[in-house]
């Protein structure tokens, strides 16, 4: 894919990566070719494995001609049918977009953020399930002086 931001409207990794990886450049215009691989097995009823890896190639457009790499990353663990039918368990591990190349040496990111979730589907009947979870980010943002984010989570689903 690729994708052009104007000046002032520069997110390249849609808000979950780091600043640097979100406007590698500031605010300047930039160019993005995003590219991705993923992949999914599931070796039985009760398990599934899935990963990806995905990376941009960034160039500032506008007041300079700066190039950047931006990676991320990640693994899930599912465990369907855990302690019920229709319910499903689940552990996330992975690392949100950082930049790791930047002609801009001030917006490469120092450090490496892992995002560790885990979470736990129950279904309720047939159009309701809740699911609660907790997850930690390690050097938040990317940024060695920062520490760990621990999030708990409650999100209830109504399908009709």
């Amino acid at each position: 894919m690729r994708s052009y931001s104007r000046k002032n409207d520069v997110d390249l990794s849609l808000g979950i990566g780091s600043n640097n990886a979100n406007q590698p450049f500031n605010q300047s215009a930039t160019r993005g070719n995003h590219y991705g691989i993923e992949a999914s097995w599931r070796p039985s009823p009760r398990f599934a494995l899935a990963g990806w890896a995905g990376y941009v190639d960034a160039q500032q457009l506008s007041g300079g001609d700066a190039k950047a790499g931006i990676w991320n990353s990640g693994v899930t663990f599912a465990f369907p049918d855990l302690f019920g039918e229709g319910n499903v368990g689940g552990l996330i591990v992975g690392v949100p977009p950082k930049v790791t190349r930047n002609d801009i040496k001030e917006n490469k990111d120092n450090a490496t953020s892992v995002h560790v979730e885990a979470l736990y589907r129950i279904q309720m009947s047939d159009f309701i399930s809740v699911t609660p979870g907790v997850y930690m980010i390690t050097n938040t943002d990317h940024n060695k002086d920062n520490g760990t984010t621990w999030v708990g989570v409650l999100r209830t689903s109504f399908n009709f």
